[in-house]
């Protein structure tokens, strides 16, 4: 006789197993999109299921952006490992060139920099737009750890972008003193000069008013007097954007109020601007108040031009010293 109990129990056994749902399923039906979000948000379990599920780990959106950028750029290690090992392409562009590499590298997750340079990652990779290399990137944000990975791994520390900047320019204009002194080491070139402006790494960090970048640069041998195409040097630029602490410390590295070519000083940049301090500092270093520019204006006439000064002791040094 048959077990009428047994028969029971399997039938409900079935109708379970019927009813449940079939992961397997679930996940070979999983979107590019959902599988680019668990890679953003870390869900490594879920991406080893979708990966061994079949999903396409070269999965894009509408930026060509993929699964090994948003993994490398949010720092999930793991599962950029799991991606290479499923075959993810580690060379990979969007829209912008841009590499998962890249990506890393300005997040500064080194772990990942380095899985993808293992994997055969282009360590001299640049975006379209501005030609702007896996380094520069690392300088710019001023990621020393990495940037040291990057060059151990052969990076061009002297490559340029389409505008001529190197990687010490990038360093030096967001005043990232670190990142200026492992490229110093590296064998940066210092009086490098970019395609643009013909401006060195000291012009730029004295632009932006990085004293403390500048002193590095000094330190390690940086002209303190070179020009831009302009003739401008960075004591002129400094002066004129107001930072008076770093045109003292420019002045302390034996900077020269000379004239750029169109007869302009320092010191009438400063006038022009309107930056009292910098007019005294320049005064005091010895500026000669009384120097023209090639339409004959001297510092107290281009400072005519401006009513920051009126009233203030640069002012009154300007029309004594001008008699």
């Amino acid at each position: 006789m048959f077990n009428h109990k047994w028969l029971i129990t399997v039938s409900v056994l079935l109708l379970v197993a019927l009813a449940m749902p079939s992961w397997g399923a679930s996940f070979r039906n999983v979107s590019e999109q959902q599988f680019l979000e668990m890679c953003k948000r870390g869900d490594l379990k879920g991406v080893i299921k979708a990966i061994n599920s079949g999903t396409n780990v070269n999965a894009k959106d509408e930026e060509g952006d993929n699964a090994l950028m948003w993994a490398a750029t949010y720092g999930h290690i793991e599962i950029v490992r799991a991606l290479l090992r499923a075959g993810a392409e580690v060379d990979a562009k969007d829209k912008k060139e841009e590499t998962a590499l890249m990506w890393a590298v300005i997040k500064g997750h080194t772990e990942i920099v380095n899985a993808l340079l293992k994997a055969g990652a282009d360590v001299n990779a640049r975006d379209k737009k501005y030609g702007t290399t896996v380094l520069m990137g690392a300088a710019a944000t001023g990621h020393t750890e990495t940037i040291k990975a990057l060059v151990k791994a052969g990076a061009k520390v002297n490559d340029r972008s389409k505008f001529g900047l190197t990687a010490l320019m990038y360093a030096a204009g967001q005043g990232q003193t670190k990142a200026v002194n492992t490229l110093l080491k590296a064998r940066a070139d210092i009086n490098a000069r970019d395609d643009t402006a013909g401006s060195a790494a000291l012009t730029i960090a004295a632009t932006n008013g990085h004293t403390e970048t500048v002193n590095a640069l000094l330190r390690a041998g940086a002209k303190v007097n070179a020009k831009n195409n302009l003739g401008q040097t960075a004591l002129m630029i400094a002066s004129a954007n107001g930072h008076v602490k770093t045109v003292n410390a420019l002045i302390e590295a034996g900077a020269d109020d000379s004239a750029d070519n169109d007869g302009k000083t320092a010191l009438m940049y400063a006038a022009f601007k309107g930056n009292p301090e910098t007019v005294n500092a320049l005064i005091d270093a010895g500026s000669y108040v009384k120097q023209k520019d090639k339409d004959g204006w001297t510092a107290l006439d281009h400072s005519r031009n401006n009513s920051k000064l009126k009233g203030t002791s640069a002012l009154k040094r300007l029309r004594e010293l001008s008699q």
